[in-house]
């Protein structure tokens, strides 16, 4: 071979392995430039698949059947919630109650005005059927096992025990014997009433017992026989016959210490027959018993207490308001120029027998708006205040007792906390204090006396009024000393009057001056007490005699109820 062939040779062999090398090196770079495309894809594939699946997730309802596979069956209690998002959230929960099963209950043959009790529970009244078959009486109520039970005042009760399907009907036929007419005594225990006690505090009640309607005449007579009065006639429509009696003869006047028999005589209406019963009753001579204001937190008078203890089972609410009335010059030195008032009301509650026999407690809360007066800031607010009394002695016509009382103030006006709220230093006070009652009764009437000392951040005056100076708040003790009157007046047929007066003092704050000072606080009252009744209406007045230059005076009304 020439050298010319061979150097030929050469550059074709060259030109071939270029072309190898340039195609190698082209087909390495394809195959990694599709290798990192395909991850690419998978991966985003991956990330599109995710979303899709979380969001098909989110959009899937809940399931209708429980995690054990079993199905909720209709009238069920479930519930359930479920959420999804596209461009924002929401939320739904669903509960299902299911009704109680009920059925119907229908009852025939009862006489007209029967109660049909389901359970206890009255639940319709038989009456006359629309097809003139008799007369029927329906309710409708829960399924299951009933006690049904028919009534009637004058007839045997019915009763019977039955299964009420769901949803289901029961016909029932309830036969009801009447009964004969019946009287008997409701207790054979004493009854016992002083007739000197006023309104329903001196009324005997004597309970009868009838199993049948029908009317009775009543009367009252001695232990020989002897009648003293008639009461009348009266209509027996109910279980319960009660008669109230005054302790009165014919004539009105009350009748001597002793035991009297009250009888009743009566005849059936519908039922046949007539039956009679009767029961000793004792007019002794027991303590007084009144009602009271409950102003002061305390029973007695408005200005001063007694020592009455109602007994346990005896209550009161009391209510009332009055106005004060400050006639004054601006300058407080002689009546006759300005008018202003203030108008406490209150309302208080006394609780015999608590919290042990032989003792009463009473709370009593106070709001007192001031009207007239040119003041800085308004001295309108309340107080609450609360005592405990219990006997101490009693022996005859004398009776003592202690009595214990703490109260709190407070204003409307934030700025005036530094003041005694609800002030009324004769009766209210925000401190605490304590003392003794002294009580004389020989009759309808009544004195009463008590001393009680007093502590509190606040002394009833001070000031240059009064000529020495307090700085207040503070603490204070100081002494009252109270006193009261009253005679119970006899009206006949109207019942009784009440009229009472009381007065109260205070020392000067201890380590001060020795001795009282003005103003004497007085007061005035009249309790009606309706026959028989237990409700009290009162009217008061009161009083202040500052340093016999001026008077602080005012009045008003009250009503009570005993129960």
């Amino acid at each position: 071979m020439t050298s010319n062939q061979t150097r030929c040779a050469r550059i074709t062999a060259l030109a071939v392995s270029a072309v190898f090398v340039l195609t190698a090196l082209a087909s390495f770079s394809c195959v990694s430039s599709s290798g990192s495309g395909y991850e690419r894809s998978v991966d985003d594939d991956q990330s599109a698949a995710a979303r899709a699946a979380a969001a098909k997730k989110d959009k899937t309802p809940p399931p209708q059947n429980d995690t054990d596979g079993s199905t909720n069956p209709p009238n069920s209690s479930w519930s359930g919630s479920g959420s999804w998002s596209s461009s924002g959230s929401s939320s739904i929960s669903i509960q299902i109650q299911a009704a109680t099963p009920r059925g119907t209950i229908e009852l025939r043959g009862a006489p007209t005005g029967a109660t049909l009790l389901i359970d206890g529970v009255p639940r319709s009244s038989a009456v006359r059927a629309l097809d003139a078959s008799g007369t029927v009486a329906r309710t409708e109520t829960e399924a299951g096992y009933r006690r049904v039970r028919m009534e009637l005042f004058g007839y045997e009760a019915w009763e019977s025990v039955i299964e009420l399907p769901a949803r289901g009907y029961v016909l029932l036929y309830a036969s009801m014997p009447r009964l004969p007419f019946t009287l008997v005594p409701a207790s054979e225990a004493l009854v016992r009433s002083d007739p000197r006690r006023p309104g329903s505090l001196g009324t005997a009640r004597i309970a009868f017992k009838a199993q049948a309607p029908g009317s009775a005449r009543v009367w009252i007579e001695n232990q020989s026989g002897r009648l003293l009065r008639d009461i009348g006639r009266l209509a027996i429509t109910g279980e319960a016959v009660l008669v109230d009696w005054d302790g009165k003869d014919e004539q009105g006047l009350v009748l001597p210490n002793g035991l009297y028999r009250i009888r009743i005589q009566g005849e059936g209406g519908e039922a046949s027959g007539s039956a009679g019963a009767s029961r000793l009753v004792e007019l002794p001579r027991l303590e007084p018993l009144r009602a009271a204001s409950l102003h002061g937190a305390y029973s007695g008078a408005l200005l001063a207490p007694d020592s009455i203890v109602l007994p346990r089972g005896v209550n009161q609410v009391s209510g009332g308001a009055y106005a004060y009335i400050d006639a004054r010059d601006s300058d407080g030195a002689a009546p006759g120029g300005t008018m202003s008032a203030r108008i406490p009301s209150w309302f208080g509650l006394r609780l015999g027998g608590l919290p042990f026999e032989g003792s009463e407690l009473v709370v009593s809360i106070m709001a007192t708006p001031y009207l007239g007066y040119d003041f800085v800031y308004d001295p309108s607010g309340f107080s609450l205040l609360a005592s405990l009394k219990g006997e101490l002695l009693r022996a005859g016509d004398f009776s003592a007792a202690f009595l214990a009382r703490a109260g709190i103030g407070s204003f409307l006006d934030d700025e005036l906390e530094d003041w005694p709220a609800s002030w009324d230093g004769a009766a209210r006070f925000p401190g605490a204090g304590g003392g003794f009652v002294l009580e004389y009764a020989p009759g309808p009437g009544r004195i009463f006396l008590s001393a009680e000392a007093i502590a509190a951040r606040f002394y009833p005056e001070w000031g240059d009024q009064s000529g020495v100076w307090w700085e207040v708040p503070g603490f204070f003790a100081w002494a009252y000393l109270r006193g009261g009157v009253e005679t119970l007046i006899e009206l006949g047929a109207a019942g009784q009057l009440s009229a009472m007066a009381s007065i109260a003092a205070r020392s000067w704050p201890f380590g001060g001056p020795a001795g009282f000072q003005p103003p004497l606080s007085v007061a005035g009252e009249l309790a009606w007490y309706a026959p028989s009744s237990p409700f009290v209406l009162h009217a008061y007045a009161a009083g202040q005699w500052e340093r016999f230059y001026s008077w602080y005076f005012g009045g008003g009304l009250g009503l009570s109820l005993l129960f």
